[in-house]
Parts: structure tokens; sequence; C-alpha cells
């Protein structure tokens, strides 16, 4: 355990972070606003970084629909069904497709913030296909000279810690297929 009982690091693993406790954040139909539950879970997270040579903000908004579908993996197939953005409310929303059944996954913006040296923006699970019962991505993009670096910072969970160290060879794998993408795309332009 860290010095606040939050987690561990262990080199060995990646950056496998187990937590106590965690915040969900949710849009509620009612009033219409993001609300937000914390919760008491074990976690993963996975830190993958890419460095690119583009500006950081030139980056960080090319962050669109196009890009999205250029990231999407190979399989399972995705079908895109919504993309309102990256903007806090913004709701993106695919089908997982794997060929003998399809499956739903609706993430939630949560937060955006962009500052002199960094910019992310963080979806939240909504709708999760199993085994997977939380999920939270964070797209960092902070400055590295003349170029920056494109942190996907991943956290999940399945409910069942067997599972999730099972699970993180594959997520590894999948958004480890990102890093082409991201240095083909955000190659020095002259």
């Amino acid at each position: 355990m860290d010095k606040e009982g939050q987690g561990w690091f262990d080199p060995r693993l990646h950056k496998c972070v187990w937590r106590l406790t965690h915040t969900i954040y949710y849009y509620s139909n009612i009033g219409g606003s993001i609300k937000q539950l914390t919760i008491k879970s074990q976690i993963m997270q996975l830190h993958l970084k890419t460095p690119v040579q583009q500006d950081y903000m030139a980056v960080f908004n090319a962050f669109d629909e196009q890009l999205f579908r250029k990231l999407s993996p190979p399989y399972p197939r995705l079908k895109l069904r919504r993309f309102d953005g990256s903007a806090p409310g913004d709701v993106v929303e695919v089908e997982l497709q794997t060929g003998i059944k399809s499956f739903r996954w609706t993430s939630l913006i949560t937060e955006r913030e962009v500052t002199e040296t960094e910019a992310y923006f963080i979806d939240q699970g909504q709708e999760l296909p199993p085994p997977l019962r939380y999920w939270q991505h964070k797209h960092l993009i902070t400055k590295n000279g003349s170029g920056a670096i494109i942190h996907d910072i991943i956290t999940y969970s399945t409910g069942i810690k067997l599972l999730d160290l099972l699970l993180y060879p594959l997520m590894k794998l999948q958004f480890g297929m990102r890093r082409p993408v991201y240095q083909k795309v955000f190659r020095r332009m002259h």
C-alpha cells in the first residue's frame, strides 16, 4: 500500500494500481447534470505513453470522430453509434461486434482541462460490455519540447481481481495498437 492506502505500484506489472476507493461520474436524467458517486472497489490501471512530433495543443484538438475511427482496433469491430465530442457531458456510444454477439459501450465525457503544459479529457463508462464493471480512460497530452506525449491512462475493473489481471495483457495489446496510428497521424508537418 502507498502512504494514503490507495494502492501499490509494481514495475514488473507495468504500473498496475489497485485502489480501495474511486469516484464515478454519471449523467443524471433528472436535472440533466453530471453527478458524482464514490465507490469502494479494486481497480486496475494501465498507463501507455506515445511520443509524437506535433505540438500538444494540435494533438489535443485532433481528438475527434475521425481520429476515433482510425484508433479502432481490428477486433472486436466497432460500430460508432454516437460521437458528441470530448467536452463534459458529451457521449460516445459504440457497438462492439464480436462476430457472435454485439455489445453496447457508452461513455460519458466527465472532465476536460487545458493548461500551458498539458491537456486532457476523461471518458467514464456508463454502459459496459461484460466482464467490465468499471471503466475510465484519461486522454492526457503533455508538452514535450516541440512535440508531445500522448498518455492513455486506462482504469478498469471486472470486480474479480484474477480476471482483472488476466485482462491486463489484452488491454495493453489492444491500446498498444494505437501507438503506430498516433505516430503516423501526428508526425511532423512541414
